[in-house]
Protein backbone atom coordinates (compact mmCIF):
# COMPACT_ATOMS: atom_id res chain seq x y z
CA UNK A 1 0.00 0.00 0.00
CA UNK A 2 1.34 3.50 -1.22
CA UNK A 3 0.59 6.73 1.06
CA UNK A 4 0.27 10.04 -0.34
CA UNK A 5 3.29 12.51 0.38
CA UNK A 6 0.77 14.84 2.90
CA UNK A 7 0.19 11.49 4.80
CA UNK A 8 3.60 10.08 5.06
CA UNK A 9 4.40 13.09 6.46
CA UNK A 10 2.04 13.54 9.13
CA UNK A 11 2.67 10.15 10.41
CA UNK A 12 6.78 11.26 10.47
CA UNK A 13 5.43 14.03 12.57
CA UNK A 14 3.28 11.84 14.52
CA UNK A 15 6.69 9.12 15.32
CA UNK A 16 8.80 11.67 16.00
CA UNK A 17 6.63 13.61 18.25
CA UNK A 18 6.09 9.71 20.19
CA UNK A 19 9.39 9.04 20.62
CA UNK A 20 10.30 12.55 21.81
CA UNK A 21 7.36 11.74 24.65
CA UNK A 22 8.19 8.21 25.29
CA UNK A 23 11.95 9.65 25.67
CA UNK A 24 11.06 12.15 28.44
CA UNK A 25 10.12 9.37 30.67
CA UNK A 26 11.99 8.26 32.96
CA UNK A 27 12.33 4.62 33.66
CA UNK A 28 11.41 3.26 37.16
CA UNK A 29 14.96 2.89 38.77
CA UNK A 30 16.15 -0.19 40.37
CA UNK A 31 16.46 -0.62 44.15
CA UNK A 32 20.06 -0.82 45.64
CA UNK A 33 20.80 -4.19 46.72
CA UNK A 34 24.01 -4.05 48.33
CA UNK A 35 25.27 -7.51 49.94
CA UNK A 36 28.14 -9.21 51.38
CA UNK A 37 27.22 -12.81 53.40
CA UNK A 38 30.67 -14.65 54.46
CA UNK A 39 30.77 -18.67 53.62
CA UNK A 40 30.69 -19.60 57.91
CA UNK A 41 29.95 -22.92 58.69
CA UNK A 42 26.65 -23.05 61.42
CA UNK A 43 27.06 -24.84 64.63
CA UNK A 44 24.43 -24.84 67.70
CA UNK A 45 25.46 -24.81 70.93
CA UNK A 46 25.58 -28.01 72.26
CA UNK A 47 24.81 -26.69 75.81
CA UNK A 48 22.40 -24.16 76.76
CA UNK A 49 25.67 -21.94 78.43
CA UNK A 50 28.06 -22.26 75.67
CA UNK A 51 27.59 -19.65 73.43
CA UNK A 52 31.04 -18.23 73.76
CA UNK A 53 32.49 -21.67 72.54
CA UNK A 54 30.62 -22.34 69.73
CA UNK A 55 31.43 -18.52 68.52
CA UNK A 56 35.09 -19.46 68.62
CA UNK A 57 34.64 -22.84 66.81
CA UNK A 58 32.71 -20.74 63.87
CA UNK A 59 35.56 -18.52 63.78
CA UNK A 60 38.45 -20.86 63.85
CA UNK A 61 36.32 -23.09 61.41
CA UNK A 62 36.20 -20.03 58.60
CA UNK A 63 39.35 -18.24 59.36
CA UNK A 64 41.65 -21.80 59.66
CA UNK A 65 39.40 -24.15 58.41
CA UNK A 66 40.14 -26.30 61.37
CA UNK A 67 37.14 -28.56 63.43
CA UNK A 68 37.47 -28.88 66.85
CA UNK A 69 35.07 -29.74 69.50
CA UNK A 70 33.08 -27.25 71.72
CA UNK A 71 34.62 -28.62 74.36
CA UNK A 72 37.70 -28.19 73.03
CA UNK A 73 37.35 -24.18 73.07
CA UNK A 74 35.57 -24.46 76.43
CA UNK A 75 38.61 -25.44 77.87
CA UNK A 76 40.66 -22.79 76.05
CA UNK A 77 38.24 -20.15 76.93
CA UNK A 78 38.65 -20.92 81.19
CA UNK A 79 42.57 -21.56 80.85
CA UNK A 80 42.34 -25.27 80.65
CA UNK A 81 44.05 -28.12 78.27
CA UNK A 82 42.28 -28.10 74.98
CA UNK A 83 41.56 -31.90 75.51
CA UNK A 84 40.98 -31.59 79.23
CA UNK A 85 37.39 -33.31 80.22
CA UNK A 86 36.01 -30.98 82.22
CA UNK A 87 33.87 -28.83 79.95
CA UNK A 88 31.47 -27.66 82.34
CA UNK A 89 28.27 -25.64 81.22
CA UNK A 90 29.22 -22.27 82.38
CA UNK A 91 29.31 -18.88 81.00
CA UNK A 92 31.98 -17.04 79.61
CA UNK A 93 32.69 -13.48 80.27
CA UNK A 94 34.79 -10.67 78.19
CA UNK A 95 37.65 -11.85 79.59
CA UNK A 96 37.73 -15.66 79.44
CA UNK A 97 36.53 -14.99 75.43
CA UNK A 98 39.79 -12.81 74.90
CA UNK A 99 41.38 -16.51 76.20
CA UNK A 100 40.43 -18.22 73.90
CA UNK A 101 40.38 -16.17 70.97
CA UNK A 102 44.44 -15.40 72.01
CA UNK A 103 45.13 -18.74 71.56
CA UNK A 104 43.82 -18.85 68.13
CA UNK A 105 44.55 -15.59 66.50
CA UNK A 106 47.20 -13.44 65.58
CA UNK A 107 44.81 -10.61 65.96
CA UNK A 108 42.11 -11.46 68.10
CA UNK A 109 40.32 -8.40 67.71
CA UNK A 110 39.06 -5.72 70.68
CA UNK A 111 35.70 -5.47 72.44
CA UNK A 112 34.02 -1.93 71.21
CA UNK A 113 31.72 -1.56 73.72
CA UNK A 114 29.27 -0.11 71.63
CA UNK A 115 25.81 -0.96 69.80
CA UNK A 116 26.59 -2.98 66.38
CA UNK A 117 26.76 0.29 63.66
CA UNK A 118 26.84 0.25 59.53
CA UNK A 119 30.66 1.51 59.17
CA UNK A 120 32.91 -1.40 61.73
CA UNK A 121 30.12 -4.05 60.03
CA UNK A 122 30.57 -3.68 56.44
CA UNK A 123 34.19 -2.83 56.72
CA UNK A 124 35.04 -6.38 58.81
CA UNK A 125 32.69 -8.02 56.70
CA UNK A 126 34.52 -7.30 53.60
CA UNK A 127 37.78 -7.52 54.99
CA UNK A 128 36.57 -11.35 55.16
CA UNK A 129 36.46 -10.87 59.18
CA UNK A 130 32.86 -12.30 60.66
CA UNK A 131 32.19 -10.34 64.42
CA UNK A 132 31.74 -11.95 67.60
CA UNK A 133 28.70 -9.65 69.14
CA UNK A 134 27.65 -9.57 72.37
CA UNK A 135 23.44 -8.96 72.67
CA UNK A 136 21.16 -8.49 75.85
CA UNK A 137 17.55 -8.40 76.23
CA UNK A 138 15.91 -7.43 79.08
CA UNK A 139 13.01 -8.72 81.12
CA UNK A 140 9.48 -7.44 79.30
CA UNK A 141 8.20 -7.64 82.87
CA UNK A 142 9.89 -4.36 83.90
CA UNK A 143 13.42 -3.06 83.89
CA UNK A 144 16.63 -4.54 83.75
CA UNK A 145 18.90 -7.12 81.66
CA UNK A 146 17.49 -10.35 81.30
CA UNK A 147 20.55 -11.93 79.73
CA UNK A 148 23.08 -11.57 77.67
CA UNK A 149 24.40 -14.04 74.26
CA UNK A 150 27.33 -14.27 72.00
CA UNK A 151 26.13 -14.60 68.19
CA UNK A 152 28.53 -14.51 65.40
CA UNK A 153 27.57 -11.72 62.78
CA UNK A 154 29.07 -12.51 59.17
CA UNK A 155 26.94 -10.46 56.62
CA UNK A 156 24.92 -6.99 55.82
CA UNK A 157 22.52 -6.27 53.10
CA UNK A 158 21.38 -2.74 52.28
CA UNK A 159 17.95 -2.47 50.23
CA UNK A 160 16.61 1.10 49.28
CA UNK A 161 16.82 2.51 52.84
CA UNK A 162 16.89 -0.61 54.93
CA UNK A 163 20.07 -2.11 56.62
CA UNK A 164 20.10 -5.24 57.62
CA UNK A 165 22.61 -8.00 59.74
CA UNK A 166 22.96 -11.45 59.22
CA UNK A 167 23.86 -13.14 62.36
CA UNK A 168 24.24 -16.67 63.46
CA UNK A 169 22.76 -16.98 66.97
CA UNK A 170 23.81 -21.22 67.87
CA UNK A 171 21.16 -21.28 70.01
CA UNK A 172 17.64 -21.81 68.55
CA UNK A 173 16.28 -21.71 71.94
CA UNK A 174 17.33 -17.80 72.36
CA UNK A 175 15.23 -17.12 69.41
CA UNK A 176 14.46 -13.09 69.29
CA UNK A 177 10.98 -13.58 68.24
CA UNK A 178 11.84 -16.50 65.76
CA UNK A 179 12.98 -19.80 65.97
CA UNK A 180 16.34 -19.82 63.59
CA UNK A 181 19.00 -20.60 64.65
CA UNK A 182 20.23 -18.00 61.80
CA UNK A 183 19.35 -14.98 60.28
CA UNK A 184 18.31 -11.83 59.29
CA UNK A 185 17.43 -8.62 61.33
CA UNK A 186 17.36 -4.53 60.37
CA UNK A 187 19.84 -3.24 61.81
CA UNK A 188 17.76 -0.91 63.91
CA UNK A 189 16.29 -3.42 65.57
CA UNK A 190 19.68 -5.29 66.16
CA UNK A 191 20.62 -2.45 67.95
CA UNK A 192 17.77 -2.03 70.28
CA UNK A 193 16.59 1.36 68.21
CA UNK A 194 13.31 -0.28 67.16
CA UNK A 195 12.88 -3.06 69.54
CA UNK A 196 13.92 -1.83 73.29
CA UNK A 197 14.17 -5.47 74.68
CA UNK A 198 16.67 -6.40 72.52
CA UNK A 199 19.45 -4.44 71.85
CA UNK A 200 23.32 -5.25 71.01
CA UNK A 201 25.65 -4.34 74.17
CA UNK A 202 29.39 -4.79 72.48
CA UNK A 203 31.28 -6.22 69.35
CA UNK A 204 34.99 -8.08 69.14
CA UNK A 205 35.97 -6.51 65.74
CA UNK A 206 38.85 -7.11 63.71
CA UNK A 207 39.75 -10.50 64.38
CA UNK A 208 41.67 -12.49 61.88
Amino acid sequence: MRFSKKRRLFWGIVSTALAIALGGMAAPEATADTSRLLSITHYEQQKDLWCGPTALQVLVRYNKGTYHPQCYYWNQIHGYSPLSALCANTVANHDEMAVGLAANFAHPGNWNGKKLTWSPLTSNIDASRPIIGEIGWKDPRGPGTLGTHYVTVYGYQEVGSTRYVYYSNQNAAVGFGTSAAHGRMPIKQFQGTANPSFRSIDNRVKIY
